[in-house]
């Protein structure tokens, strides 16, 4: 049987990515990747998926039409 290696991922819309992340860095320790979001690695699968095991984590501008047809602020 299959098994989750991970959420995929929690995306959010915030007026500034930018700041946003800058915030969770700064008060939180979550360090952003070259894309602007953060990665959370499973280690418990990161050895034998190290692709796949892993949960993204990321804000989008509030323009952003990437959850569409979605009109939801957020998208897990």
């Amino acid at each position: 049987m299959a098994k989750v290696l991970g959420v995929g991922g929690v995306f959010f819309k915030v007026a500034d990515p930018a700041a946003t992340m800058a915030w969770y860095e700064r008060v939180l320790g979550v360090v952003p990747g070259e894309y602007g979001g953060a990665d959370f690695l499973h280690s418990a699968t990161a050895n034998a998926f190290p692709e796949a095991a892993r949960t993204v984590f990321s804000p989008f501008g509030s323009e952003s039409d990437y959850f569409a047809p979605s009109e939801k602020g957020f998208m897990i």
